[in-house]
């Protein structure tokens, strides 16, 4: 996505495999695993690229990455920490399929 009046709201994406994809944003630049974050598991290229970054958008004042597709957003924490990503600083709008826990 391109922003060229603010240049530090723009997140990109590059390398999608069937693995996961690489994240470039503001926020520093992150290697996104399917297994890790289930709600990409079966997204497609487009909808993965669908990536906005809205800096202290969230509550608190947070960044957020939003993937206006699918409908899911997380927070900075939840982006830098794949520990957190089940609490609820992840939700789905879109897909609520997606929240399905996988086995």
């Amino acid at each position: 996505m391109t922003n060229k009046e603010n240049p530090t709201t723009v997140a990109r994406i590059s390398e999608i495999t069937a693995e996961g994809f690489r994240l470039h944003a503001p926020i520093g630049e992150y290697y996104i695993s399917r297994k890790k974050y289930p709600w990409f598991r079966d997204a497609t290229d487009e909808e993965i690229r669908d990536v906005t970054f809205s800096p202290e958008a969230g509550e608190g004042h947070v960044n957020i990455l939003f993937w206006n597709t699918l409908g899911i957003d997380f927070d900075e924490k939840s982006i830098k920490n794949p520990e957190l990503n089940r609490s609820i600083q992840v939700r789905c709008t879109k897909r609520p399929d997606l929240f399905t826990e996988t086995k």
